[in-house]
Formats: structure tokens, C-alpha cells, sequence
């Protein structure tokens, strides 16, 4: 027996991972639906190795020098994994796992995503929050899904 695909997921990213949720068929509550997680972040242990100053440059006229500007890595980091989560939630929605999408996500890389969703998947977000809820149980998550009549038959 096929069973039905969930038709709303709720996704809760920051610049690093992501979970999306779907409301449980039969109780109350929601189950995860899937996870990702960057694998350009690093413990912070591991960030020593970005601390350097970046380069100096010359003007273009002059003998000033200044320090040359670069995206750092922890930027790159979150904009690769905003584009990367984007294209996965394109596909998930063209294969039909979902209609409608909810997404709580921290401010920088819900501007990321916006930039990267198709057209498709940005008609079907019925609710977009930047505040990044990743560090919060389940538990709390679902009270907070259903608080903002955001829940199952919610209309946003």
C-alpha cells in the first residue's frame, strides 16, 4: 500500500544544517522528513586554520595599501549549503513530497535560499520566518509549528 506524501513540510535551517518536518498522519505532532548538514562547517577547533588576515593590495594609483577584500570561508560555507538545500527542496517538491512549505531559518541564509528557490517552490512557501530555530527540541518545534496556526489545516 503507497502512502501518502506529506503535504506541507516545515523546514528549521542555520548556516550549517537543516531539518525539514512533516505533520504525523494519525496523532499529534510531526516526524522528520529529512536532515542535511554542511560539510563545510567545522567544529570551531578546526577554524584556526582561516584566521589569517587577508592580503594587501596596492592602489590602483598611489603607493597606499589596504587589505584586500574576500568573502571569508564561514560566508562561502553558508552560501554553498543555501544553494545546495534551494536545489534539494526543488527537487523534493518536483517529486512531489510536498505542496506547501514552511521555513524558519537564520536571516542570511534565508536570504540564500529565497535567491535559489525555483519559481515553483517559492509559490509554494505559505510561511518564511527569519529566526533560526534549529537548537530547539521537537517537542518545542511542534508547539511552535501549531502556535502560529501554522498547523495542519492553517491557510498563511
Amino acid at each position: 500500500m503507497k502512502m501518502k506524501s506529506p503535504s506541507r513540510w516545515y523546514v528549521v535551517a542555520d548556516a550549517g544544517r537543516a531539518s525539514a518536518y512533516s505533520r504525523r498522519s494519525e496523532g499529534s505532532g510531526y516526524d522528520e522528513v529529512g536532515s542535511w548538514t554542511s560539510d563545510l562547517v567545522r567544529p570551531k577547533d578546526q577554524r584556526r586554520q582561516f584566521t589569517d588576515r587577508p592580503g594587501r593590495v596596492f592602489d590602483s594609483l598611489g603607493a597606499h595599501r589596504h587589505a584586500a577584500e574576500t568573502a571569508s570561508p564561514t560566508e562561502l560555507a553558508r552560501e554553498a549549503f543555501g544553494r545546495e538545500l534551494a536545489q534539494t527542496l526543488n527537487k523534493a517538491r518536483s517529486d512531489g513530497a510536498f505542496q506547501q512549505l514552511v521555513v524558519f531559518a537564520a536571516p542570511k541564509l534565508l536570504h540564500e535560499l529565497r535567491t535559489h528557490f525555483d519559481k515553483a517552490t517559492a509559490d509554494a512557501i505559505v510561511h518564511s520566518e527569519a529566526k533560526d530555530l534549529t537548537k530547539l527540541p521537537q517537542q518545542e518545534l511542534s508547539a511552535v509549528f501549531d502556535s502560529m496556526g501554522i498547523g495542519p489545516g492553517a491557510r498563511a
